[in-house]
């Protein structure tokens, strides 16, 4: 995560400001932490290879004024299944819930109420 802090004023209100990333289930783990540096703009995060859905840039303390705000990252390897299974029913390879891959070319990105990648009339069925 890289957080361009404004120059032309107020940049010591960056102080304190905290990056997390969060799953959409709520789980929340710190990445770091700004340490205001005078005449430095550019906050560089290596988050250590946590996984999440979310990167939350916060500060408690103070007014939040940021420039901008680049996240890098990748996709989980065997997040997803091949049969076109997901949830809590359809671990996959890593053990966890099964996912729907995210890039997906026939657009079954999203995991249905019923354990499938997709909705409505773009449901996988695969499988018996």
């Amino acid at each position: 995560v890289v957080i361009y802090n404004r120059v032309d004023c107020c940049s010591e209100r960056i102080n304190g400001v905290e990056v997390f990333i969060n799953t959409v289930e709520g789980d929340s783990q710190l990445c770091g932490e700004v340490v205001y540096v005078s005449g430095q703009s550019v906050y560089e995060f290596d988050c250590g290879g946590k996984v999440g859905d979310i990167v939350r840039v916060e500060n408690d303390n103070n007014y939040l004024t940021l420039c901008e705000v680049q996240v890098y990252g990748g996709i989980v390897d065997n997040a997803w299944r091949d049969d076109g299974r997901c949830g809590p029913d359809y671990l996959n390879d890593a053990g966890t819930d099964g996912e729907c891959n995210p890039v997906d070319p026939d657009g079954y990105s999203c995991c249905s109420p019923w354990g499938w990648c997709g909705e409505g009339h773009n449901l996988h069925r695969w499988g018996p």
